[in-house]
C-alpha cells in the first residue's frame, strides 16, 4: 500500500529529531511534537504509544534506521546504526533532502535563505528507465548528441543509473555492442520494447566508473600514477573533497601537498584539475604536466 508524503513526512521528522538529540525519552519526543505546527496537522499532543513503535517499524522499512530503546538510561530512544545515513546512497539522500525540506516548512523566512539547485532536464525519462531496468526490456530513445547536436533513434539495453554532477546517466549497450552512458537531459523520448535481455554479468555497477572522475572512460587512457601539487587554500577544498577515491597526501608542507591518485587521467579528470587554476602543478606523468600546460597557453592566447 501506498505511503502518502505526509505520513513520510512524520517519518523523517521523528528520525531526524532522534538523531540530532543522540539520544532522547519519548516524552521529549512528544514536547517537540506538540510544538510542530506545520506536520502535526492535528494538533496532537503526543504520539500515541503503538502509533511511535509503528513509525520506528516503517522508519526500518523505508529508509534502514535502527532506532533502539536503552531502557538501563531512563528508556531513551538513539539510533543504533546512524552510518546508514552518510552512505552514498538514494536512500540516504532522500532522507537528507526531505530532513532539510521539514525544516522549510516549518520556517518560510529560513525557506527564503535556501536556495536549492533546478532539477536537471531529462528527469521525466527516469521512471521509464526505472521501468525497463525492473523488467529487463530493451529500450528505444530518441538521443540528441552533444557534440555534432544531431538526434538519432537507438534500440539500447540499459545496465545501470548513475548520477553525476547533478544529471542522471543510463549506461547502456548499443546495438553496436558499445557500452555507453546516455544522459537523461539529451534523451527525446523513451518507449520500452517488448524485447527482453540479460544484464552484462561483467558490468558491476558500484565499480564501473571506479578509474575515472565522472562517467567517461576513454580506451585511449590507462590507470596510472599522478602527482599533483596543490597550493593553500585549494587543497582545504581537495581535502574535504577529493577528486577521486584514490586520492592520498604524501607530501605536506605549510605552503603546498603534493596528492597522489591512481587512476585514467581522461579529459573529465584533466578539467578538474583546470578548474584550480594557478592553485595547481601536475608534477606527474610528463605527458599529463604537458597536457595541461597546452590548455593554459591556449586558454592564454585566446584572450590576448
Amino acid at each position: 500500500m501506498a505511503t502518502s508524503i505526509k505520513l513520510i513526512r512524520k517519518y523523517v521528522w521523528l528520525a531526524e529529531t532522534i538523531r540530532r538529540s543522540g539520544r532522547i525519552t519519548i516524552d521529549e519526543v512528544n514536547r517537540r511534537w506538540s510544538r510542530n505546527s506545520t506536520l502535526n496537522y492535528d494538533g496532537e499532543s503526543e504520539i500515541p504509544e503503538r502509533t511511535f513503535h509503528r513509525h520506528r517499524q516503517a522508519i526500518a522499512d523505508i529508509f534502514g534506521i535502527d532506532i533502539v530503546c536503552d531502557r538501563r538510561s531512563g528508556n531513551e530512544y538513539y539510533i543504533e546504526n546512524p552510518e546508514v545515513l552518510e552512505e552514498n546512497s538514494f536512500t540516504a539522500n532522500l532522507f537528507s533532502r526531505l530532513a532539510v525540506d521539514n525544516r522549510l516548512l516549518d520556517n518560510k523566512d529560513l525557506a527564503a535563505r535556501v536556495i536549492d539547485e533546478p532539477n536537471a532536464a531529462g528527469m521525466s525519462n527516469l521512471s521509464s528507465v526505472l521501468d525497463a531496468l525492473q523488467l529487463q526490456v530493451k529500450i528505444s530513445v530518441e538521443y540528441r548528441s552533444q557534440f555534432s547536436g544531431k538526434t538519432r533513434r537507438h534500440i539500447v539495453e540499459p545496465q545501470f543509473l548513475k548520477k553525476n554532477k547533478q544529471l542522471w546517466y543510463v549506461v547502456s549497450r548499443l546495438e553496436s555492442g558499445a557500452i555507453i552512458p546516455l544522459a537523461l537531459d539529451r534523451i527525446l523520448s523513451v518507449e520500452l520494447t517488448a524485447d527482453r535481455f540479460e544484464f552484462d554479468p561483467e558490468i558491476e555497477p558500484s565499480t564501473y566508473f571506479s578509474d575515472v572522475v565522472g562517467v567517461n572512460l576513454d580506451s585511449d587512457y590507462c590507470v596510472e600514477r599522478v602527482l599533483v601539487k596543490v597550493t593553500a587554500p585549494q587543497r582545504n577544498y581537495l581535502d574535504n573533497l577529493p577528486l577521486h577515491h584514490t586520492q592520498r597526501a604524501v607530501e605536506t608542507t605549510e605552503e603546498y601537498t603534493i596528492y597522489e591518485y591512481r587512476l585514467s587521467p581522461e579529459y573529465e579528470f584533466q578539467h578538474e584539475l583546470m578548474r584550480m587554476g594557478e592553485s595547481i602543478e601536475v608534477l606527474e606523468p610528463a605527458w599529463l604536466r604537458h597536457q595541461i600546460k597546452t590548455f593554459a597557453e591556449k586558454i592564454l592566447s585566446s584572450h590576448q
